[in-house]
């Protein structure tokens, strides 16, 4: 079992940003309407065919985000990046604040270098057949592996197709994936694995070495013309590691991610 790599445009971990931008959204709004806030569902679209970069997308998000909020029409928010087929970025957002016409949107959106093509709708409902449980399906789907391959053709260094406020949901995406393993511990019934654990490393020569707690490195295969020391021992002049437990599950070391052995 291997540890997350964190990547978006990772099949294992973007399948539990997925579910983790699913939790986020459908929480969010929990938490807005609790508050006595309405939610609402905002359209960005790219001004040409040609379409932004994410970095152009992000910067006149930000324009717009900081308008919004001084005329008090953006409080939260949880914004998702689209990339159709034909390679455009649109940005969905799920905000609270004073309702802004959809005409004073187009036109602010277009100020701040979006297209004037901007749609503002009220989020009603979120239990099963609802439009607001198909929106909450549908947003989430854009946190998958496919949308993050797309993005990179679209200038993406960082493959982070999702960006919320604080408030939206606290502790954010990183808090998210952490409640989903927990439920996900939870329906499996899995107890915390005090291992013992133990690390792969490859050393700078290429060379594999496994250790367990507190042990010596021991030699695990060789890298090409690098000969095996005797008795097992070697130290890793350095490189990067990967950690595995011979318990149930890994857990992240120091400097190390891991795969069971």
């Amino acid at each position: 079992m291997l540890l997350p790599c964190g990547s978006w445009a990772c099949v294992h971990c973007g399948r539990k940003k997925k579910e983790a931008a699913r939790l986020m959204i459908e929480d969010g709004i929990a938490r807005a309407r609790a508050r006595g806030h309405r939610v609402r569902f905002i359209t960005l679209t790219s001004p040409s065919r040609q379409g932004l970069t994410m970095r152009e997308l992000y910067v006149a998000f930000n324009r717009l985000r900081t308008k919004l909020r001084r005329s008090g029409h953006l409080r939260e928010y949880f914004a998702v990046v689209e990339t159709t087929q034909a390679g455009a970025l649109h940005l969905h957002v799920l905000a609270t604040g004073r309702y802004l016409p959809q005409r004073e949107l187009s036109k602010a959106a277009a100020a701040a270098g979006f297209g004037r093509v901007a749609d503002i709708r009220a989020v009603t409902g979120t239990g099963d057949g609802s439009a607001g449980a198909y929106l909450v399906k549908t947003l989430a789907g854009y946190a998958t592996k496919a949308n993050a391959a797309r993005l990179a053709t679209r200038g993406a260094r960082r493959l982070r197709p999702v960006r919320t406020s604080r408030a939206w949901y606290p502790g954010g995406m990183a808090e998210a994936e952490r409640e989903v393993g927990r439920r996900m511990a939870a329906e499996l019934s899995l107890a915390p694995d005090p291992g013992p654990w133990l690390f792969v490393v490859k050393g700078g020569d290429g060379a594999l070495h496994v250790r367990s707690q507190a042990a010596p490195l021991v030699l695990l295969t060789t890298g090409a013309g690098v000969a095996q020391p005797s008795g097992g021992a070697a130290t890793a002049p350095g490189g990067r590691g990967r950690a595995a437990s011979a318990g149930r599950r890994p857990a992240r070391g120091p400097g190390a991610s891991g795969a069971r052995p």
